[in-house]
């Protein structure tokens, strides 16, 4: 039951997530972590389509307390050399008692471009899953809505569909990603440390 609940969380998801800027996408899934748990993750964020956009990046994200993550993410757009920066937090809805594991996602991205400073809110409500079949693997896909915080667009949905793989070398994971906003989707793909 649990599998097909992730399986059909995921499909109907799977328009994808974070805006397009110089940051890393999701790249977690929305089960809880423990207190005082420590990660890195580094990636690399492909425009798709018209975006003309490869962004590396690196996040720590700290486990604060009971079912609270904090992350901050620092990225570099290789074609137009912008840099961003981002925060967020994330909180594990872990007293529900799901087939899935869901989560409330809360974050600001801010980037320097060449004429102006950018940034923008938003939030997420992710659902996550483990693939029993396949050790390791996990599934997850998350919709919400991103705020600009400068002229341009208003407020859109924002989604995304993503998986970890827990690599048999001890702390070691893998993620891809989907994203999209707006008409512009990217393609993620990283590695994760836990310490």
């Amino acid at each position: 039951m649990k599998k097909l609940a992730v399986a059909l969380a995921v499909l109907v998801m799977a328009s994808s997530a974070m805006a397009m800027m110089p940051v890393l996408q999701v790249a977690q899934t929305a089960e809880p972590v423990e207190v005082g748990s420590l990660s890195a993750t580094a990636g690399l964020v492909l425009g798709v389509g018209d975006i003309d956009m490869t962004t590396l990046g690196a996040r720590v994200t700290y486990g604060a307390i009971e079912n609270l993550i904090v992350a901050a993410d620092i990225g570099y757009e290789l074609e137009s050399e912008f840099i961003g920066m981002a925060i967020a937090a994330q909180y594990s809805l872990a007293m529900l008692e799901l087939p899935v594991d869901l989560a409330v996602r809360l974050g600001y991205a801010f980037w320097d471009m060449e004429f102006q400073d950018m940034g923008a809110l938003n939030a997420m409500l992710l659902v996550s899953g483990r693939i029993e079949q396949v050790e390791g693997l996990a599934l997850y896909g998350g919709v919400g809505m991103d705020l600009p915080l400068a002229d341009g667009p208003e407020s859109e949905l924002l989604a995304t569909v993503g998986a970890t793989y827990a690599l048999p070398v001890e702390s070691l994971s893998m993620y891809g990603e989907l994203s999209m906003i707006r008409d512009e989707m990217a393609v993620g793909l990283g590695a994760i440390y836990a310490f």
